[in-house]
């Protein structure tokens, strides 16, 4: 017969189940009883081993993101500072009720197009970063910008700077470079961030002092 793998198979017997007893011990499939003590004991020792698997991976996962994404704090005051949070305001103004798409699109092409605007404003910068141009200057919408970045965020620190966060799409990578290596040699007051400290979480599965935790923590 064709197909005759998808027979169904027969049915089993049904059996009545057996009564659970009570109190602190749980049946295993043997039939054996497993005291609450030694189930407790066995739990302890898989969260343990989770918290070993997040944090060995910890590291890894923190080189990845500083390889794949480029990080500045910026001061305040700077002119650069001040259009990025401009732009931000007026897309938070915009804001539509819950459920429905941001007319603007995502936070992230605002982020990216406010300083793909700022950059290519000055003759100077537009000169040493022709790939560049050529790849945002033609973007005349908003979702234009999912070709040049996968992400790009601000955010206040708390002692006032502003934090820049930006992942160029693979795609745009040779364009991104150009950009970044004129932010790197040509903005003293942008601070350039490696890889990031660990974060509250695996600070706490590591067990470091309170005074440690406390340096290391991201501004």
């Amino acid at each position: 017969m064709v197909l005759d793998f998808l027979q169904p198979a027969a049915s089993p017997v049904a059996t009545r189940p057996s009564k659970r007893g009570r109190g602190p011990e749980t049946a295993t499939a043997s039939g054996a009883q497993v005291p609450l003590e030694r189930q407790v004991h066995e739990l302890r020792a898989q969260l343990q081993k989770v918290c070993q698997l997040v944090g060995s991976h910890d590291q890894s996962l923190r080189e990845l993101d500083a390889w794949s994404t480029h990080t500045w704090l910026l001061d305040s005051d700077s002119e650069l500072a001040k259009i990025l949070l401009e732009h931000m305001e007026m897309w938070k103004s915009k804001l539509p009720p819950r459920g429905q798409q941001h007319p603007l699109g995502p936070a992230r092409h605002m982020v990216a197009g406010a300083l793909a605007k700022w950059l290519m404003s000055s003759e100077d910068r537009r000169q040493v970063m022709p790939k560049f141009v050529k790849l945002h200057e033609p973007m005349n919408q908003h979702a234009d910008l999912g070709k040049s970045v996968q992400l790009a965020f601000i955010k206040t620190t708390r002692d006032g700077r502003l934090l820049l966060k930006l992942r160029p799409q693979l795609s745009a990578q040779s364009e991104w470079e150009e950009a970044i290596a004129w932010f790197d040699s040509s903005m003293p007051q942008a601070e350039k961030k490696e890889i990031a400290p660990p974060g509250p979480l695996v600070r706490a599965i590591s067990g470091k002092p309170k005074q440690e935790r406390d340096e290391q923590q991201v501004e």
